[in-house]
C-alpha cells in the first residue's frame, strides 16, 4: 500500500483539499462513491473507489496519530490511501519517525508526506483555492 499524507497546520485547508481531490478523482464516474461521514462530522468523510486501475481510499479526518494509524489499519488492503494530518512543518520529521518505528509501517511500506501549501491569513478565497488545487495536483501525481 502507498500512503499519501497531506501535512499542515490546523486551518490551512486540508479538508477542502480532500473534497476537491475527491471531486476531481471521481468526476467521470457514473456512480460516484458515497462519502461516508466520520464521527458525525459535516466536513470529514471516507470512501473507496477505483482510479486508474488502483483501489484508492480517502480518509479526510487526520487530527491525531490515532486517527492516522486507524485509517492505515482499516484500509490496509487498498493500493493507495490518501489522508490529511494536522502537524507543524517541523513536526513532519517526528511523523516520519513514528511511521518508520511503528508496527503499522509493515502494513504501509511506501508513503509520501506532502507539506500543505499555506496562504497568508489575508489571502483571497481564490488564492486559497489555487493553493488547494496545487496540492491536489501533487497528490494525484503521487498516486
Amino acid at each position: 500500500m502507498k500512503i499519501i499524507i497531506l501535512a499542515g497546520n490546523q486551518g490551512t485547508g486540508k479538508s477542502p483539499t480532500m473534497e476537491i481531490l475527491y471531486n476531481f478523482l471521481t468526476h467521470d464516474m457514473k456512480n460516484k462513491p458515497i462519502q461516508n461521514p466520520i464521527n458525525d462530522s459535516k466536513k470529514d468523510f471516507h470512501c473507496v473507489f477505483e482510479y486508474k486501475e488502483k483501489k484508492v481510499a480517502i480518509y479526510s479526518a487526520g487530527d491525531t496519530l490515532i486517527l492516522l494509524f486507524m485509517a492505515i489499519f482499516i484500509y490496509r488492503d487498498v493500493d493507495c490511501l490518501i489522508l490529511p494530518f494536522s502537524i507543524s512543518k517541523k513536526g513532519i520529521v517526528d511523523l516520519i519517525d513514528e511511521i518508520k518505528n511503528n508496527k503499522h509501517d509493515k502494513m504501509a511500506p511506501v508513503y509520501k508526506i506532502i507539506p500543505k501549501t499555506e496562504c497568508d491569513k489575508n489571502a483571497s478565497e481564490k488564492d486559497k483555492d489555487d493553493a488547494n488545487i496545487h496540492d491536489c495536483s501533487i497528490i494525484i501525481k503521487a498516486i
